[in-house]
């Protein structure tokens, strides 16, 4: 039956096959006058002595057979007189004793004997699983919140480029209204979009220094530690968008469930709870014990080391324990059952969910692909807007507003594209999390499984 706590570890489930060895020392002495003297003797103090030392050594095997071996050695001196000078010799004498223990019925067997351990080291296998499965939640975190650092400090390069270039084109409009080419307004109108430009960069560089603050609590730094931002982090991730992932709903969700950490553990905890089952029907059974055990004594008189094993006590019997009163034991049962069907129902539910989320990361990651496809198309056409633009301008077949409003095109366009291309990031890095493929290295990077 079984006695520990199923959450106990794997050290302290060993610790019960064991050798357990117990000793105690008892020492005891007298020293007082006689009550009774004979006439013409000198007689000392009735001094008397005895020591009882006594040990156990008793393990516990896998199969669940006890086995516990005692000794004991007792020693008693003291001087009363028999008779005239004569008085009584130091008493030696030992014991030992061997008793086996080994169940029948209720109790045999190693799976019964050993589900202590065997559900600490499940315990264990589950903490190491959802340790893995927080270390690659943990680094899809990260790595999307540098990534967003990422995109916000391109997007302040966008702003303070694309100021610039109002700012080239205020100063080309005011030489042209200075020789009669441009009006007033158009150099207004130029101002006013540069000023605004300048407005937003501040506020992108504003909002990039809050983001990278954050970041930098997120990793516990403090906010003043520089951080220097790998410019070509970015350029990576164009190449991972030109390597498409080949996956479709049927393999993800196949791949998720045989890769998910957090899905694995459903599944043993199902097992569990069938042992759990077992070990309750167990218990419901009648005790039958198998009892062996051995008692030898030395012989008497300073004779310590001899055992007299032919006057030796043996036994061998058998122990019962019928099942006639085992209300507690039917009622454990019963919540096992209840358990069992519980846990059933937990991972049937885990795995609904887990499916739902493989098709919704698949689907965003599908979305995102397509997203980076068409802001890229819609950048080139930006540029060839605005360069479009300033050719007509320069002809005469346009007019300012048209170009100033082509070059906020293109900063949207702009910024547009590496937004895209960050979430499709974080998108795929989120799928690969979420069907199980994504490999934490030693060293905090990441990989998929298989490249």
């Amino acid at each position: 039956n079984s006695t520990l706590d199923s959450n106990q570890g794997v050290e302290a489930a060993l610790a019960e096959f064991d050798a357990h060895y117990t000793s105690s020392l008892f020492w005891n002495t007298t020293d007082r006058p006689r009550n009774f003297i004979f006439p013409g003797l000198e007689q000392p103090n009735n001094e008397a002595s005895d020591v009882s030392y006594q040990s156990a050594l008793s393990k516990k095997s896998a199969t669940g057979t006890i086995s516990t071996f005692r000794t004991g050695v007792n020693f008693n001196s003291n001087n009363n007189i028999l008779g005239v000078n004569q008085a009584l010799e130091s008493n030696y004498t030992a014991s030992v004793e061997l008793e086996v223990n080994q169940p029948l019925l209720r109790g045999a067997g190693r799976k019964i004997v050993q589900e202590n351990l065997t559900q600490a080291e499940r315990n264990a296998l589950y903490q190491l699983r959802t340790f893995a499965r927080f270390r690659k939640t943990f680094v899809v975190s990260v790595v999307s919140s540098y990534y967003r650092v990422l995109r916000q400090k391109t997007t302040v390069d966008n702003a303070e480029n694309s100021y610039y270039r109002l700012l080239e084109s205020q100063k080309r409009l005011e030489l042209e209204a200075e020789a009669g080419m441009a009006t007033k307004a158009d150099v207004d109108e130029a101002r006013q979009r540069a000023l605004s430009a300048e407005n937003n960069w501040v506020q992108a560089q504003q909002r990039y220094e809050q983001v990278l603050d954050e970041f930098k609590v997120s990793l516990t730094l403090p906010t003043e530690t520089r951080v220097q931002l790998d410019p070509n982090e970015l350029k990576s991730l164009e190449k991972m968008v030109t390597n498409p992932v080949d996956y479709t709903s049927e393999t993800a969700i196949e791949t998720a469930l045989n890769w998910r950490l957090d899905f694995a553990n459903s599944i043993d905890r199902v097992y569990d709870a069938e042992r759990k089952v077992v070990l309750a029907a167990d218990n419901l059974g009648a005790e039958l014990n198998l009892i062996g055990s051995a008692s030898i004594d030395s012989t008497e008189r300073t004779r310590v080391g001899r055992l007299r094993f032919h006057e030796g006590t043996y036994t061998l019997g058998l122990e019962a324990d019928l099942p006639l009163d085992r209300k507690a034991e039917r009622n454990a049962y019963r919540e096992s059952l209840i358990s069992l069907e519980q846990q059933q129902r937990d991972f049937e539910n885990d795995r609904d969910n887990i499916e739902l989320e493989v098709r919704d990361a698949l689907r965003a990651l599908n979305a995102e692909a397509e997203g980076y496809r068409i802001q890229k198309m819609a950048l080139k056409l930006a540029e060839d807007r605005l360069q479009a633009q300033k050719m007509l301008l320069d002809v005469g077949q346009s007019n300012v507003r048209l170009l100033l409003e082509s070059e906020g095109d293109l900063l949207a366009a702009q910024n547009d594209l590496i937004r895209s291309l960050v979430e499709y990031t974080i998108a795929r890095l989120s799928f690969y999390r979420d069907i199980g493929v994504l490999q934490v290295k030693p060293d905090g990077m990441w990989e998929e499984i298989g490249q």
